[in-house]
This record gives structure tokens, C-alpha cells and sequence, in this order.
């Protein structure tokens, strides 16, 4: 066998258990370290890691970049996924089309996004807009200061704000809305159930399609839909409720008070008539 015939055997063959299939512009590791594969991938800076066609890992220290155009741009960045992209320091980006562009931001799922410092989108079109949001669940939107949405189509639109379940909604600082389509209208308020309503400041609307409309006060159901409160303890201060068992026994206590007056009464009546 021929030197020519030897080698190009060997091109054929290749490396044991790898093959590349491409006409393009060759793989770049111009960094230290660096490790590049596939048609334009380029690998820049020390220790990177580019894989795929067009992957980039251009970032300082130890950028990774996997997927087809999958770009890893700042320091310790991952970016996976087709389109991928790792933008802040520290950001991971996994699936197709997502985006971590915050500082120590997190992006999982096809188009998902989180922009801001300490951000955390998962799920399918999830977004965490603002500095420490946190988004999980399709289309959960956390766009308010350190706020958290959970839960398909879920949406915590102000700071500090939590909406947990399908569709359920924030709208308003500090508000905090659990069930599904709970929605908090008014500051601090919160609603528990599903559909619940908190429409007044510091209002507070408990159980399915409860109401609360008015400051500072505690719903159960609605004008139209009212429920009981059951098993409430006697009350001992002003401000506590009072349950049925005190209202009977302090109904009971005045009928006695009332008939010691009326016996009272009659005993002098009868005194009087007695003297005249």
C-alpha cells in the first residue's frame, strides 16, 4: 500500500467514534485552553468551549457555549441551546432562544428570558424582568423587584409582589395572589382560591371567588355568595370575634339580670299594696 493510499484511508476513516460533515469555515480556539468544534465555532479566550456551528464563546474565564449559534459573551457563562445566549457574568442560558443577560441570571427553556441581576425565568416564553424576579412555569411573567411568578400564564407585575397558579395576578406592590386566576388589585392585598379578588389596600379575599372590596378587611365570599366561619375559639379581647356560644350566654346572662330586676320589682310592687 502506497503513502497516498495510507492516507487517504485515514481521511475516510477518521477519529474512532467522531465525524464532522462540512463544507464551511474551519473552528477557531484562539484562547489557552481552548476548545472549539464545528463549522465557525469560535472559542476565544482561555479555557472556552464552543460547540456547534457558529457557537461562540467569547467571555472572560470559562465561558461554554453549545448549540447551534449559541453565544457565551461574559465570564463563567453557559449558554446551551440553539440561539442560546449568556450575556451577564455568571449567567446560564439552556434551551432554544433563551437569554440570560443579568448578572448570576438563569434561563431555562425554549425563549425564555431573564435580563435583570439575580433573575430566574423557567419555562417556555417564562420572563423575569427585574432584579431578583423569578418566573416558573409557560409564560409566568415576573416583572416587579424581588418578585415571583408561579404557574402557566401566572403574572407578578410589582416589587414583591407573588402570584401562584394558572393565571394568577399581582398587579399591585406587595400584593399576593394564590390560586388559579387569584388576582391582587390594591396594595398588600392578597387573595386565596381560585378567582379570589383583592380590591382594597391591605384587603384580604379567602376561599374561591371571594371579594374583598373593602380596606383593611377580611372576605369569605361575596355579597351574592356568602359562607360561615366555623370552629372560631371564644373571643377575650375587644377586638376578637365573638362566637354563637358567647352570644347565647350573654343573651342568657341579661334575661336572668332581667328577670332578678323584674322579681325586684314585683316585691316592692306587692310591698307598696300591701302598706296601702
Amino acid at each position: 500500500m502506497t503513502q497516498r493510499t495510507t492516507q487517504t484511508a485515514q481521511a475516510q476513516s477518521g477519529i474512532p467514534y467522531f465525524r464532522a460533515n462540512s463544507n464551511g469555515p474551519d473552528a477557531s480556539a484562539s484562547g489557552g485552553g481552548a476548545i472549539a468544534v464545528g463549522t465557525s465555532a469560535n472559542a476565544q479566550v482561555g479555557d472556552a468551549i464552543a460547540i456547534g456551528t457558529e457557537a461562540i464563546a467569547d467571555g472572560e474565564h470559562n465561558g461554554l457555549a453549545i448549540g447551534t449559534t449559541a453565544h457565551a459573551s461574559s465570564y463563567y457563562t453557559v449558554a446551551v441551546g440553539r440561539g442560546a445566549l449568556a450575556a451577564g457574568p455568571r449567567a446560564t442560558a439552556l434551551g432554544a432562544e433563551t437569554v440570560a443577560e443579568g448578572d448570576h441570571s438563569l434561563a431555562a427553556g425554549g425563549s425564555a428570558s431573564a435580563p435583570a441581576t439575580f433573575s430566574t425565568a423557567v419555562g417556555t416564553r417564562a420572563s423575569a424582568a427585574d432584579e431578583g424576579a423569578s418566573a416558573f412555569g409557560r409564560s409566568a411573567k415576573a416583572t416587579g423587584f424581588y418578585s415571583l411568578a408561579i404557574g402557566t400564564g401566572s403574572a407578578a407585575s410589582e416589587d414583591s409582589s407573588v402570584a401562584m397558579g394558572t393565571k394568577a395576578s399581582a398587579a399591585a406592590p406587595g400584593g399576593v395572589a394564590i390560586g388559579g386566576g387569584a388576582k391582587v388589585f390594591a396594595d398588600r392585598g392578597a387573595a386565596l382560591g381560585s378567582d379570589a379578588r383583592a380590591e382594597a389596600v391591605d384587603g384580604v379575599a379567602l376561599g374561591a371567588g371571594s371579594v374583598c372590596d373593602r380596606k383593611r378587611a377580611v372576605s369569605v365570599g361575596t355579597q351574592e355568595a356568602t359562607r360561615q366561619i366555623v370552629h372560631v375559639g371564644a373571643g377575650t379581647d375587644g377586638t376578637d370575634a365573638v362566637n354563637v356560644e358567647q352570644l347565647r350566654q350573654m343573651l342568657a346572662d341579661v334575661v336572668a339580670a332581667l328577670d332578678q330586676r323584674l322579681d325586684a320589682l314585683d316585691a316592692r310592687l306587692a310591698a307598696i299594696e300591701k302598706e296601702n
